[in-house]
C-alpha cells in the first residue's frame, strides 16, 4: 500500500513538472508569435494587406498603415484573386 502511494506522489510530482514544461513553452510560443504579427522586415508588416473590406493595400500606399485589421499576402497579384484595388 504504501509503494502505492509513493507512486501517486512521483505521479503527480512528474505531472507538475510537465505541466511547468507546457506553460512555460505556451509563454514563450505567444510571445514570440506576438512579436512576428507586427510586420515584416523592421516594421514586420506583410507586402501587401488586405482588409475586411476585400480592399488590397501594398506597402506605401495611401491607406496601407490605417488598415490594422487584415490578411497578409506577399504580393498584389496574391491578392488580387480575392480582393481589389482601392478605388481611388
Amino acid at each position: 500500500m504504501e509503494a502505492d502511494y509513493h507512486l501517486i506522489i512521483n505521479h503527480k510530482t512528474t505531472m507538475k513538472k510537465h505541466l511547468l514544461k507546457l506553460v512555460v513553452l505556451t509563454i514563450l510560443t505567444f510571445s514570440l508569435v506576438g512579436c512576428g504579427s507586427t510586420g515584416s522586415g523592421i516594421t514586420g508588416d506583410p507586402p501587401v494587406k488586405k482588409s475586411v473590406s476585400n480592399i488590397c493595400h501594398e506597402e506605401g500606399s495611401t491607406y496601407y498603415d490605417q488598415t490594422k485589421e487584415f490578411t497578409s499576402y506577399s504580393s498584389i497579384e496574391e491578392c488580387l484573386k480575392s480582393g481589389r484595388l482601392p478605388k481611388r
